[in-house]
């Protein structure tokens, strides 16, 4: 059990990884900065998939943070 745990931990912690690379890609280091407090926040592999779609379906980096900062908005 302890061993899934802490599975679950690095895989959650290199899909961050991946989501703050896609931000900085998409828009610029800044924004990815500024959505690295909010994901270090989630604690379910469902919540991370979903910033990994608003980084794909946001035009702007102003639409991501707002959808950080409102996640029950989107």
């Amino acid at each position: 059990e302890q061993g899934e745990r802490k599975g679950m931990q690095q895989g959650m912690e290199h899909e961050r990884a991946l989501i703050l690379r896609l931000a900085k890609r998409k828009f610029d280091a800044a924004a990815a900065g500024r959505l690295s407090v909010f994901l270090n926040r989630i604690q379910d592999p469902e919540g991370l998939v979903e910033v990994a779609d608003w980084i794909m379906d946001c035009d702007r980096v102003e639409e991501l943070l707002a959808r950080a900062r409102n996640p029950d908005d989107s």
